[in-house]
């Protein structure tokens, strides 16, 4: 592969990334918000309920976004072996970079954040 195929195909996957993530952040912090008020649409949930979002959404997009980035960050490190030029190596060095941190910065974020939920849920008055 060219190149300037490896360094198009790099920015078209990390710009469609960079696109697709503020929609899962946003789907995780309705679901955020949603378990610690136990209220969905305006309308109170069981705490049953809020337990179920947590481990069935919140968890389910927060870490499988994790597992993505790092998979980003296998492919970055691919495409850099695969270049030939050593600016395409380093755009690919950076691409792995802010896709490592964004995977190690969500992972510790959902885990300090399910420390939290799972507080809140133990000290929810059942419904």
């Amino acid at each position: 592969m060219s190149d300037l195929t490896t360094i198009l195909l790099m920015l078209a996957t990390f710009g469609l990334g960079t696109a697709s993530v503020p929609f899962w952040l946003a789907r995780m912090y309705e679901r955020s918000d949603n378990i610690v008020t136990g209220v969905v649409d305006g309308v109170p949930i069981s705490r049953k309920y809020r337990w179920l979002l947590l481990f069935n959404d919140y968890l389910g997009v927060s870490f499988g976004l994790t597992f993505v980035m790092c998979i980003w960050v296998i492919g970055f490190l691919s495409a850099s072996e695969a270049a030939s030029d050593p600016n395409v190596r380093r755009v690919a060095y950076f691409c792995a970079g802010m896709a490592g941190w964004g995977a190690a910065f969500n992972l510790l974020l959902g885990a300090s954040w399910t420390v939290h939920f799972v507080s809140v849920l133990r000290k929810a008055r059942e419904d």
